[in-house]
């Protein structure tokens, strides 16, 4: 997917980050002239994804992203589904008809964020989640997780929403045999790409992972991913006992 793909007039987050701290901004995608998407063109380069959206404004003032360190990215809905863009470049313009604007450039293209690309393994554990680092904790089931993405169950106060991001946190065993196992604890940020409500007092959110031990999450899936298909196995063959003729 490419940027030039998000929907005028839609909103889009801008995220930067620098040494570990980050914040977003959430900006309406903005149109321009076609005259003015040419001048562009020629400044960023005719094979160029980009979109343009409202300048962000503080005090009065445009902010530049242009600062040694800083990363960014922009999470966009398209066709209803969020994509990501990572390692964008955000730089500030002033359109002779448009006025100023923000352009958000990049000569990759998004990753669509399937909600079920790889394997989830159950859990069924309780953790915690918060916004970002910073902000309170949550008391959370975990409800699965994927190499990619996590799926939790909040209560109705956690304020997060599509786009936010999260830290979760929990603690599991991983059993490779039944003479090994390995108590293990997760660090893992997110950030939120749907959420639904569950009852009156709680909701599910779906996250994308972004950072956290994948080595470690890789085998404790594998192992989630084993023991279900032993338990599939056991039942299956308990199902067929008696029905299958034995020669």
């Amino acid at each position: 997917m490419q940027l030039l793909q998000l929907e005028k007039g839609t909103m889009a987050t801008i995220y930067a980050e620098q040494k570990g701290k980050s914040i977003k901004f959430k900006q309406r995608v903005k149109r321009i002239t076609k005259e003015e998407e040419a001048l562009l063109r020629q400044k960023i380069g005719r094979t160029a994804d980009f979109c343009v959206v409202e300048p962000v404004m503080i005090k009065g003032r445009m902010v530049s992203f242009a600062v040694p360190g800083i990363v960014c990215s922009i999470l966009g809905i398209i066709d209803s589904r969020p994509y990501r863009w990572n390692n964008i470049n955000l730089a500030r313009v002033s359109f002779p008809e448009s006025g100023n604007a923000l352009v958000a450039y990049t000569v990759g293209m998004g990753a669509k964020y399937e909600r079920r690309g790889s394997f989830r393994a159950v859990v069924g554990i309780n953790g915690t989640t918060r916004i970002s680092r910073e902000g309170s904790k949550f008391n959370t089931l975990v409800k699965d997780v994927s190499i990619s993405g996590i799926g939790l169950v909040v209560p109705n106060s956690f304020s997060g929403k599509v786009g936010d991001n999260v830290n979760i946190q929990y603690s599991d065993t991983i059993t490779f045999d039944k003479l090994d196992s390995q108590f293990v604890k997760f660090d893992l940020d997110a950030f939120i790409v749907r959420e639904q409500p569950l009852d009156g007092n709680r909701k599910i959110i779906g996250c994308r992972l972004t950072a956290g031990d994948r080595n470690l999450l890789s085998r404790y899936i594998s192992c989630k991913q084993k023991k279900s298909l032993q338990y599939r196995s056991a039942r299956n063959s308990d199902r067929n006992n008696g029905f299958i003729e034995r020669k």
